[in-house]
């Protein structure tokens, strides 16, 4: 949907663009591309340290010539092993993630250079997971000896060595020098820096009509959080949970279906004097109405625009005719 969306957004005036939702750093990376000074942020750590690593940063690269110091040691803590036995990686994984892991915080912190590291470790983390997602204690997915109709497990068993070599390519070849200065920052929605020409929100999606559990992306994405976190993950854990989780450390009112409406009003007040551009889509909560009205009442000129698109697991999702995205733009 970036060509879509990038051709939308295109024929406006606009210097600077506030990435709000950052994620996985594709939408910045366009904004980047197309000459913008971008700011991405998102809320979680390792989502800031991917933000630097491909978004801020200009011309640092990952020696490849390095990248087997990555998983030379022995591990200096056993806490991932001890902690996650059985719940998402095998023993030998944790053994090797507790050595890799190690070895990037041994890199000076804050540099490029390490965030180019996490880059690799989290993608590697990432694709070998079922579904891509920490949500469930469910490594019997990957492990039993079933047929199967989905998912990658020639990926699954691939070494966390071949996997981050892939991605540190990866990211090298993605790295450029910027038309404008980009950077990376870790604020909660409501206090991002606001002095941008365009601001874009691609929130958490509320679905109307079942639970939100993928919504939560620390939910989903607590280990990676972890290993961005190391030295602070044993106090984050909330050890209730089967799959020792991170406990929220403030209540997230972007998941909240009682205090998402005054979230957007928020917001929509906070960059009063920004255009807005919101990808969203159809059927969630709040919806495509009120957010209309919502920002009209805050004066501005709304446009939409709607392009269909397709899951990546479940191409249609069980009804193809609301896969719909929905680009508002706010003048």
């Amino acid at each position: 949907m970036l060509p879509w969306m990038q051709n939308h957004l295109s024929g406006l005036e606009y210097g600077s663009v506030l990435d709000l939702f950052g994620g996985t750093g594709s939408v910045s990376f366009m904004f980047k591309q197309m000459g913008k000074r971008v700011v991405y942020n998102d809320h979680l750590q390792f989502n800031h340290l991917i933000g630097k690593a491909l978004i801020e940063n200009d011309n640092v690269h990952f020696p490849e010539a390095e990248i087997n110091n990555l998983f030379t040691g022995v591990p200096e803590t056993d806490f991932i092993r001890n902690n996650f036995k059985g719940i998402y990686y095998t023993e030998d994984e944790n053994c090797e993630l507790e050595v890799v892991a190690g070895n990037i915080r041994k890199l000076r912190a804050g540099s490029y250079k390490q965030a180019l590291a996490y880059y690799a470790l989290f993608q590697a983390c990432l694709v070998k997971r079922p579904f891509n997602l920490f949500h469930r204690a469910n490594l019997s997915i990957r492990l039993a000896k079933v047929d199967r109709n989905f998912g990658n497990k020639t990926t699954w068993e691939r070494p966390f060595e071949e996997l981050m070599t892939r991605y540190i390519k990866e990211i090298n070849s993605a790295v450029f020098v910027g038309k404008e200065k980009c950077r990376s920052t870790c604020f909660d929605a409501l206090d991002a820096p606001v002095n941008v020409d365009l601001v874009y929100i691609d929130p958490p999606y509320l679905f109307n009509t079942r639970g939100n559990e993928t919504s939560d992306y620390l939910r989903c994405y607590h280990f990676l959080e972890g290993l961005a976190r190391f030295s602070e993950w044993e106090s984050l854990i909330d050890r209730e949970t089967i799959n020792f989780r991170m406990a929220p450390e403030q209540k997230n009112r972007w998941i909240d279906k009682e205090s998402i409406y005054e979230s957007y009003d928020l917001l929509f007040e906070k960059f009063r004097d920004s255009i807005i551009a919101i990808s969203y889509k159809k059927g969630g909560i709040p919806s495509v109405e009120f957010l209309r009205k919502q920002l009209k009442r805050h004066g501005r000129r709304v446009s939409t625009k709607t392009c269909h698109y397709k899951y990546a697991l479940n191409h249609q999702n069980g009804n193809a005719s609301k896969n719909r995205e929905v680009l508002f733009i706010a003048e």
